[in-house]
């Protein structure tokens, strides 16, 4: 996949801003998503084959911060950020009266909503099963509203890889 091998070229060039581990994943992959009985679609299946999630670190983060050890969870929760499989499970399966119950929104709107990924503003997109990223923008009295963002997983991560780690919403 073209987007894959530019990802890789990219975090080369970034140094110290790429979190995003290269490691065999298709033993987690297959388990995560027997968990929440859906296969990923091919991009995105490709993708989490080679990474467990990742991240840009923002470009508004000092270096210092960045190269010291410690701030990694903080660096990751101040930037967009790729879930690990781990995750999207963990978020998927979230029954708390403080964050979206991805289950019930998929019952009110008839669709799989997956969440794969976190904005630096703490909003969540999500693929469906037919590729398409909504943003899940909340509104008043915990009511979500869907927002379709990218047409597929490819336009996000060409936009991710052009603007390191930004995307517009």
């Amino acid at each position: 996949m073209r987007n894959i091998s530019e990802l890789i070229l990219a975090l080369n060039s970034l140094k110290s801003r790429n979190y995003f581990l290269i490691k065999d994943n298709l033993q987690n992959l297959k388990q995560t998503q027997k968990s929440i009985s859906l296969n990923f679609p091919n991009a995105i299946n490709e993708f989490y084959s080679i990474y467990n999630g990742g991240f840009v670190a923002d470009s508004l983060l000092s270096e210092k911060k960045i190269n010291d050890g410690r701030f990694y969870d903080e660096i990751e929760w101040e930037s967009n950020s790729f879930l690990s499989l781990e995750d999207i499970i963990y978020y998927y399966n979230l029954d708390d009266d403080d964050s979206i119950n991805f289950k019930h929104e998929e019952h009110l709107n008839s669709k799989r909503l997956i969440p794969f990924f976190r904005t630096k503003e703490q909003e969540f997109l999500v693929f469906t099963e037919n590729s398409l990223i909504l943003w899940a923008k909340e509104i008043e009295n915990n009511q979500i509203s869907w927002i379709n963002a990218y047409p597929n997983f490819e336009s996000l991560l060409n936009e991710y890889i052009k603007n390191e780690g930004e995307i517009s919403l």
